[in-house]
């Protein structure tokens, strides 16, 4: 219908429908497309980024056609690490499946694939980003749950209820866990040019009522990590499967670059 729409994440809300709609989510470097605006739910979370049909039209709204014009034109496909993790415990097997498969195609075509284990301590942090969304939404949303809590859905007074109790020294004291907790990422890209990870459970919600969990996207998003979802698969349904592609900070031009190479070979159109 457009070439570029505008997205907001605060754990999965680019990346996942991305992912359901087989097209392309890039959720930037937090802070690259500026928020102004935005009723903000997590100030050190939220992050604008766009949908798009292909990974080329997301580089060439944020950076420009110089950016376009330097894109790799060749077949060198970037290092790639598999990042394995606990939540993958939660994918179904035909996201498994079509993301293993989608590894496997890009090693045969000379790409080379690092199975990396999400360390301990990113696994606690993926676990704490919920807590540190309801600390800050509670300040973001307290007017309107002083004065509007009735017109609030159930899922969202749940989500802050999360926060009750939390001090102000714990909260930044997960800040902290945060900041170290990046440094720890950087050691990802050791032996990786990019990071690849689920980006749903797997195939869209056939209910209305639930848009599906945003789990896979919320310790990128905590980190502050560009990343873009693209399409890798199809599911039983015949519905897309989607896949994370996630860059280092302050990188996105090189993720973009990578991304456009995998997204070439990956036979979806994009």
């Amino acid at each position: 219908m457009v070439p570029v729409a505008f997205g907001t994440q605060t754990t999965g809300s680019i990346t996942r429908p991305a992912s359901y709609c087989g097209v392309v989510g890039y959720k930037p470097t937090y802070g690259l497309i500026n928020s102004a605006g935005v009723k903000h739910l997590s100030h050190s979370q939220d992050t604008v980024g766009l949908l798009t049909r292909s990974v080329e039209d997301a580089l060439f709204f944020v950076f420009g056609e110089p950016a376009v014009n330097r894109l790799v034109r060749d077949d060198r496909l970037p290092r790639i690490g598999l990042v394995r993790s606990s939540q993958w415990g939660h994918a179904s097997a035909a996201a498994i499946s079509e993301i293993e498969a989608f590894i496997t195609r890009m090693a045969a075509l000379g790409a080379q694939v690092h199975n990396i284990t999400l360390p301990q301590e990113l696994e606690l942090l993926a676990e704490e980003q919920g807590r540190l969304f309801a600390y800050e939404a509670r300040q973001s949303l307290k007017h309107e749950w002083l004065t509007a809590r009735d017109q609030m859905s159930p899922r969202l007074i749940q989500r802050l209820a999360g926060g009750e109790g939390i001090t102000a020294e714990e909260y930044l004291e997960m800040r902290r866990r945060v900041e170290e907790g990046k440094r720890k990422t950087a050691l990802l890209f050791a032996d990786a040019d990019v990071l690849l990870y689920p980006a749903a459970d797997g195939e869209a919600e056939r209910s209305m009522i639930d848009s599906g969990s945003p789990r896979f996207g919320a310790l990128w998003t905590v980190l502050q990590l560009p990343t873009l979802a693209l399409r890798v698969g199809t599911g039983a349904d015949g519905l897309p499967i989607g896949a994370q592609v996630i860059g280092r900070h302050a990188d996105d031009v090189s993720l973009l670059h990578a991304a456009h190479l995998l997204a070439s070979k990956a036979g979806f159109g994009q």
